[in-house]
């Protein structure tokens, strides 16, 4: 179990220890998540394959995935017993949220497969929580420009021949392209509701 506290903006980061971070994967592709809900290290599809975000390298440019509650919070992360789902619980002022992270793995998975997906899940727990999304990938280890288009609720980022698309689900969300740079997701969770994210 980790536990961070503190305020974050998404602007102003800091390198962290790698005993900092969470691991999830699908025995293709792995990514590391901080403990407060950032992804700072994934390479897709493969294991092997150049990097998508890679904060925890460069945080400047190396990019990053990261899930947070605007303003002050305490999060608690650890996994979900007997799985390899990850589990950040964020407690602010106004409520708590749980974010879920995992790449879901089938018994097609144990052969060759085309498409590899993240899932980042969140509950409201209690209260009202703001939080914001910020997806800034840095594909070929922050060396290849990409496009943003958007088509409803899916954002397609396009970089040469590769194409990354991530979906959002969350009620009454704001949706923010910033060229150059990536997608800004502003939302509200009460008890009970849920959003969803997905990278594929």
């Amino acid at each position: 179990m980790a536990v961070a506290v503190g305020a974050v903006d998404g602007e102003e980061e800091l390198y962290r220890d790698i005993g900092d971070y969470g691991v999830i994967g699908d025995m293709h592709g792995v990514a590391l998540v901080s403990r407060d809900g950032s992804i700072d290290y994934c390479c897709l599809p493969y294991m092997d394959s150049p990097t998508v975000f890679a904060a925890l390298l460069d945080d400047e440019k190396g990019g990053r995935f990261s899930i947070r509650p605007d303003g002050e919070f305490s999060s608690v992360q650890e996994y979900v017993k007997d799985t390899n789902i990850l589990s950040c619980t964020f407690e602010t002022d106004g409520g708590r949220v749980s974010l879920f992270d995992f790449m879901p793995v089938t018994a097609s998975d144990l052969a060759e497969k085309e498409e590899h997906l993240v899932h980042r899940c969140l509950r409201g727990l209690s209260g009202t929580v703001r939080l914001t999304a910020r997806c800034f990938p840095a594909p070929g280890y922050g060396l290849n420009k990409f496009r943003l288009e958007r088509d409803g609720d899916m954002v397609r980022i396009r970089c040469r021949e590769e194409t990354f698309t991530l979906v959002v689900r969350a009620k009454g969300c704001s949706v923010e392209l910033d060229p150059g740079r990536g997608v800004i997701v502003g939302f509200s969770l009460a008890e009970g509701e849920d959003a969803h994210f997905d990278f594929v």
